[in-house]
């Protein structure tokens, strides 16, 4: 928790007891009885304890009826720009996160049944952060570095064993991504919401507020510290009459549960309160328990900075709060239960009379056999005095009557009829057009209702444009049957929804035969030429038809006419006039002739000249070609005649070669047989010697 200045504690406290109404809350809780058919509470038994279901019907037909309006395939609530691209865009992108991304129809539908039913019903839209989204993917190793300079976290990294095609490791991660934010619409039960009294609109409330059930572990994931979360004392259990009678008691069981499941009551409040001394009360955002524990507190920049709108069908002048379409109906539909009570106990009278019983008549079976209502039943008696019927005038036309009169009344007062709803079998045989006048003279008031609850959802769905351009993100919207991409920020801060709904245009059948008439008339001033339609316009015309008959998207059906950058029509040229068309036409023709001719006569001269070049390219090709041939020629056989020569040089060397090799061997071959010959003749001389010769001394 956080320190908290004593006099800001105090006036919440103060403001919070003065937003309690219980005297509003019995009304509202006597709506929702009347709604469900409960008991008056008066009825005496053997008596008709019927209940007329007036209000019942009469809510139920006009949250149909509405509903069906918003259905209807038109836009029931449009921006409006200057730039009509941007406003278009607006428009198609908050209906979708509002009807397709959440489930608008139920929103829709419990935010009109409340207002309907309880004089007053409250709406809020508001940003929900998401936590972080587990992804698992396969990356190499300089894609996870790349990812980890641009903020990436990663819980877990695991090798594959195998590589990219890069030739780098791969690994298998599980990283947090973050997800943007979710942008919330919702209908606030009256029970939970709170605004000052004295207040005429919630934004100029010196206190408004929601509780909500949390768990103690949702409060926990909020941000808040477990410890001070589980030290929150109150629960979740309401003595609140209107939860009572919504919920009958079945949500009482959940304050036993324990621990982080522990069901307690957490407050959202808007307090104008002046924090910092200056004089001025800013405009705070406090979030607390149920026991006035603050653990948040946040100035709000913008003055309508909350995010609740509320819509009444029946508004008072100069309140916040004023009357139900319940209110309307519940005094006559006590008078109806009465008159009902009366006509059923006349007719059980009439059937089932009563007796005139003497007591010494009574007998051991008297009255058991009076009791006992069947056919042919015996009533035993003693004595001379029979008991007697009682009898008495009876006429159910007067309280059959009085219903009727009590009926006409409601349809006067809701303008419901008969005749809307197609039940009078009476009127069938009255003119078509004096049903139609009581038809919208019945729809006046459901055109109303209707219209203040357009209002109130433009007022809604322009908070929630502002929170888109403030937090959102780019996201693909589907526009016209084409997913576009699309960037809330850019989007014109004066911007502002219109509603549509309600005031003449409720109708279906209406605007379908409004529209034919139109585009009767476009068509007409387009075949005339004036210039007062263009194709922009009649595809516009088009294009509202099919959304109006609910037969899909105007392109399955339409081209729609080019723009340029601005977004604005390109116009076409425009047309001449016919005479001059035709004359035009034959003097293209005659010069169309004309130029004919002369590019006839033209390509002839140009084919011969063509021709006559043809002929000197080839002379000059076949001159060149007999040149190049004859130097090919020539080169030819000078390469013969160097290879012959080479070849016969090369035969000379070899034999030059051969013979000097012949005749080094032959000189080599002389020299040893020379060098044999003196070897031998030196051995012949020795042996010569050696014979004259026996040894011993010379002078013998």
């Amino acid at each position: 928790m956080i320190d908290v200045p004593t006099e800001l504690t105090a006036f919440l406290k103060e403001e919070y007891d003065r937003c309690r109404d219980d005297t509003l809350d019995d009304e509202r809780t006597t709506a929702i009885d009347r709604y469900n058919g409960e008991p008056y509470g008066d009825e005496e038994e053997g008596s008709s304890q019927v209940v007329s279901r007036a209000t019942s019907e009469t809510i139920d037909y006009m949250t149909i009826s509405i509903m069906r309006a918003i259905e209807s395939g038109d836009r029931v609530v449009e921006f409006l720009h200057k730039d009509s691209d941007k406003a278009h865009e607006a428009t198609e992108t908050i209906m979708h996160l509002l009807m397709d991304e959440q489930d608008g129809y139920r929103i829709l539908h419990d935010w009109l049944k409340a207002g309907l039913l309880e004089k007053n019903a409250v709406a809020m839209v508001y940003v929900e952060e998401r936590p972080k989204k587990r992804k698992e993917l396969m990356a190499s190793a300089s894609q996870l570095a790349m990812a980890a300079e641009q903020g990436t976290e990663f819980i877990e990294a695991e090798e594959t064993g195998q590589t990219d095609d890069m030739g780098e490791p791969t690994f298998n991660v599980v990283t947090l991504e973050e997800q943007g934010p979710k942008f919330c619409t919702t209908a606030v039960p009256n029970e939970e919401f709170y605004c000052s009294p004295d207040a005429r609109t919630i934004t100029e409330a010196a206190l408004k507020g929601r509780r909500v059930r949390k768990t103690v572990s949702q409060i926990v994931q909020d941000g808040i510290d477990k410890d001070e979360a589980n030290s929150i004392g109150d629960n979740a259990r309401d003595d609140n009459t209107l939860a009572g009678a919504r919920d009958q008691d079945r949500v009482w069981q959940i304050e036993q549960r324990k621990g982080g499941n522990r069901v307690v009551w957490w407050h959202e409040e808007f307090a104008r309160f002046d924090l910092n001394g200056d004089g001025i009360a800013e405009l705070l955002y406090v979030q607390r328990s149920a026991d006035f524990k603050i653990f948040s507190i946040d100035e709000m920049e913008d003055e309508e900075g909350h995010p609740f709108e509320d819509w009444c069908p029946f508004p008072m002048q100069h309140r916040r709060i004023g009357q139900s379409l319940a209110d309307k109906t519940m005094d006559l539909e006590r008078i109806d239960t009465v008159l009902m009570r009366q006509t059923l106990d006349g007719i059980y009278l009439a059937n089932r009379p009563s007796h005139y019983l003497h007591e010494d008549s009574i007998g051991d079976n008297t009255i058991d056999d009076i009791l006992s209502v069947r056919s042919g039943r015996v009533v035993r008696w003693k004595g001379n005095i029979e008991p007697r019927e009682r009898t008495g005038a009876f006429d159910a036309s007067m309280g059959f009557g009085a219903m009727e009169f009590i009926d006409r009344r409601r349809e006067t007062r809701t303008g419901i009829t008969r005749l809307n709803q197609g039940l009078d079998d009476d009127t069938l045989n009255q003119t078509a057009k004096g049903q139609g006048a009581l038809m919208n003279k019945g729809e006046q008031i459901e055109e109303y209702i209707a219209r203040n609850f357009a209002n109130a959802l433009a007022r809604l769905i322009t908070k929630l444009a502002r929170l888109l351009q403030n937090y959102g993100k780019p996201i693909e919207v589907p526009i016209d049957g084409t997913y576009v991409q699309v960037d809330p920020t850019q989007w014109p801060e004066d911007m502002l929804a219109r509603a549509r709904l309600g005031l003449g245009s409720s109708r279906k059948d209406q605007r379908l035969a409004f529209r034919r008439e139109v585009i009767g008339m476009q068509s007409a001033a387009l075949e005339a030429g004036l210039g007062i339609v263009d194709e922009s316009k009649f595809y516009n015309s088009a294009k509202g038809f099919i959304a109006d008959a609910r037969l899909g998207d105007a392109s399955e059906f339409f081209i729609e006419p080019p723009k340029d950058e601005e977004g604005n029509p390109i116009p076409k040229p425009e047309q001449p006039d016919p005479e001059a068309m035709k004359v035009q036409a034959e003097m293209e023709m005659q010069q169309a002739k004309l130029a004919g001719e002369q590019q006839i006569a033209s390509a002839k001269l140009q084919g011969e000249q063509q021709a006559m070049a043809y002929k000197l390219d080839a002379a000059r090709e076949e001159a060149s070609l007999k040149q190049q041939l004859a130097r090919e020629q020539a080169e030819f056989e000078a390469t013969l005649a160097i290879e012959k020569m080479n070849r016969e040089h090369a035969l000379e060397l070899q034999r030059m070669d051969r013979e000097a090799d012949l005749e080094e061997r032959r000189m080599a071959r002389e020299e040893r047989v020379a060098e044999h010959s003196a070897g031998l003749a030196e051995k012949q001389a020795d042996a010569k010697l050696s014979q004259n010769r026996a040894g011993g001394a010379l002078d013998k």
